[in-house]
């Protein structure tokens, strides 16, 4: 008798336990019913003190009552003290990143987008943690670069080089640039629309290529351009601009968006630029991808003159 009633506590107790996925939604309903009922304070309570710089007292007075707000859930992933979610609210879409701090959940960052997330931007959101060729210091010397297609191109066409591995966490890909790149967030001279970059881009759009089953093939633009960081006067209107150099990576899947990361004034897990050296980061379930990886990936040139030839990515080994 005594080890059933044990028992049926112990089953009780594991019933009633919160899902750390539950404690994550109670914040989003909160959040959703602050604004709902106007209360600022109440809302800007929900955040962690990471998400701002400098005093935010202001913006308890910019929520405003909105009683048919409705936040909706499409995604959610828990990681540690880590969260993220992937939802809309009314006819627009979020995600949202949440920290655990204190045994409470917190929001951490939140963007907005008017077109639908793909729910693999998770993975974006919380990426993995390093996989065996990252702790391995990322040995890119033992790696074999792609063949570039000389038959088409001239060599001054084909300056840039490719390689690319994959670990239990990644795929790597490095883009090699034929000299030296400006470091993110290198100050640009001049006034728009006058402003160059100084990045040396050759490179084409490229694809990502698994033979599946069931086969999936992804879009990818690395690309650079020139960010704006403004001061503004009391009427609204920018005072200053400081205008810099930033890179970015975008995917896609057809037509749909599936993520992007950039690296500029801040850094970002999934790209670095270094030297002549772009290195990308691409979380493999973000491509639909579970570990072990167990298809064929290839990366190919976009455009239908190819600019190298289909590069077959070896996984890593010691």
């Amino acid at each position: 008798m005594r080890i059933l009633i044990l028992v049926l506590t112990i089953c009780t107790f594991m019933c009633n336990a919160q899902r750390p996925e539950d404690g994550v939604l109670a914040v989003y309903r909160q959040m959703e019913k602050a604004e709902q009922t106007g209360n600022g304070q109440a809302w800007i309570d929900l955040w962690s003190p990471r998400a701002f710089v400098g005093d935010v007292s202001g913006m308890k007075d910019r929520i405003r009552p909105r009683p048919s707000v409705r936040y909706g859930v499409t995604k959610m992933l828990v990681q540690g003290d880590m969260a993220a979610l992937v939802g809309t609210m009314d006819d627009q879409f979020l995600n949202m990143r949440f920290i655990r701090e204190n045994g409470t959940w917190k929001i951490l960052d939140q963007s907005w987008s008017n077109v639908p997330l793909d729910p693999a931007s998770l993975y974006v959101l919380l990426p993995p943690a390093d996989g065996a060729f990252a702790r391995a210091g990322s040995p890119w010397d033992n790696v074999l670069r792609a063949t570039m297609n000389a038959k088409y191109y001239r060599p001054e066409e084909l300056r840039w080089k490719l390689q690319g591995t994959y670990d239990e966490s990644f795929l790597y890909l490095r883009i090699e640039a034929a000299s030296a790149l400006p470091p993110p967030n290198t100050e640009v001279k001049g006034t728009f629309p006058n402003l160059r970059s100084g990045v040396p881009r050759d490179w084409p759009v490229m694809k990502i290529h698994m033979a599946g089953p069931p086969s999936r093939e992804f879009t990818f633009d690395v690309a650079d351009f020139v960010g704006d960081q403004a001061t503004f006067g009391g009427d609204g209107k920018a005072t200053t601009h400081r205008h810099f150099v930033s890179y970015s990576v975008s995917v896609r899947r057809g037509d749909n968006a599936v993520y992007s990361a950039s690296v500029a004034e801040k850094t970002d897990p999934l790209i670095a630029v270094t030297d002549r050296f772009i290195d990308v980061r691409f979380p493999l379930k973000a491509l639909g991808i579970d570990p072990p990886v167990r298809t064929k990936i290839e990366i190919a040139d976009a455009n239908s003159v190819n600019k190298f030839v289909p590069y077959e990515v070896k996984g890593f080994v010691r």
